[in-house]
């Protein structure tokens, strides 16, 4: 588990460095940096470790041209991957290392560009467990990476962008899909009427679930286990829901103190009320945690960004210092604790190919 807190800190240093008043050739070469990092990290790891590694590694063994696109019965953006790997090496590391350099980018694209503190945002990309998304969950952790990109380009109104982002994550996972109906949540100011709106969305949502799950499945019949029911892992959902939970109370109760970035703060909120209210509906439907409850992730991503905004809104440096330390240590206990149960992630172990090179 302590690599994962050493890459971790390796990162959060060189963004921290990337914040300063600097050159902007020495902020690109940072960044830059921070993106290797991550990418050899999840690149250079063991098939063991991920819940889908080895599906997705038996993915990519059979995916050797381009006819085999057409036999492929999920999206095909990943299969594409899996060729442009293949052209590196025929050992799993390829696409592992092409996956990661993928989602790094997207990440930390869109912190350079709109984080107001970086290193802020870096850890909470950590511990939030949104970087290790692509290691449970191969396309949809792409896709999530995607819509998350694509939501700082629908702040930014380019709306061309953030369509042609949404689109390509769709070719990743189709679940992406469900951020064009969100984005007009994005764009409007916070108002209390818009999240009244989306509790009442999830109420009928509720009341209509079994119905919406068919219609779903008229799509994509693979929809149908997002209604599943399921008991596996069911106390580690409920605890993620409710850690969801405070942080978005936390978040809705701090924005009378927003002065800077008060509209961006706002959509974003918006973006993470969405996702709570969808983990909320997960939890009392008791859908699986690889079904349903994934979809909250498109938006509670947006947390990577709301971090920053609440302490640059913090005018007292004693308030600060005691948020900060709060906030760190809480996350740390919140990651390990993840790291350790949640997922096969624990122990970490690196491809044998690369383990060679130590020898």
């Amino acid at each position: 588990m302590l690599i994962y807190f050493i890459v971790m800190a390796i990162v959060v240093v060189l963004a921290s460095q990337a914040g300063r008043p600097i050159k902007k050739e020495q902020r690109i070469l940072l960044y830059a940096l921070c993106v290797l990092v991550m990418t050899l990290l999840a690149g250079f790891r063991n098939v063991s470790v991920g819940t889908d590694s080895g599906n997705y590694v038996h993915m990519f063994n059979l995916t050797r041209s381009v006819d085999d696109l057409q036999f492929a019965k999920l999206e095909k953006g990943y299969f594409v991957l899996c060729l442009i790997a293949h052209t590196m090496s025929d050992n799993y590391w390829s696409i592992f290392f092409v996956v990661a350099l993928s989602v790094s980018i997207c990440f930390i694209w869109t912190i350079s560009r709109w984080s107001l503190m970086p290193w802020v945002s870096i850890f909470a990309l950590f511990v939030s467990g949104s970087y290790a998304m692509s290691w449970n969950g191969t396309r949809q952790g792409l896709a999530v990476a995607l819509v998350f990109a694509a939501f700082a380009a629908l702040l930014a109104r380019k709306l061309w962008l953030f369509g042609s982002l949404v689109v390509l994550a769709s070719f990743f996972h189709v679940t992406a899909i469900i951020a064009f109906p969100m984005c007009f949540m994005i764009i409007r100011k916070g108002q209390a009427w818009l999240r009244f709106a989306i509790v009442a969305a999830a109420g009928v949502a509720i009341a209509n679930f079994d119905w919406l799950v068919e219609q779903g499945m008229q799509v994509d019949e693979r929809l149908a286990r997002y209604g599943g029911a399921s008991t596996v892992g069911e106390g580690r959902g409920l605890l993620v829901t409710a850690f969801l939970c405070i942080l978005c109370l936390f978040f809705y109760a701090f924005r009378r103190f927003i002065s800077t970035n008060g509209p961006i703060y706002d959509a974003l909120l918006n973006l993470f009320f969405i996702g709570v209210v969808i983990a909320l509906v997960s939890a009392i439907r008791g859908t699986g945690g690889s079904g349903m409850r994934r979809l909250a992730l498109y938006f509670t991503t947006s947390e990577i960004l709301l971090w920053p905004i609440v302490f640059t809104n913090l005018r007292r440096q004693q308030t600060k210092a005691n948020l900060l330390i709060a906030f760190l240590f809480m996350y740390s206990i919140y990651y390990g604790a993840t790291l350790q149960a949640f997922s096969n992630m624990v122990p970490f172990a690196f491809n044998p190919i690369i383990q060679q090179w130590f020898r």
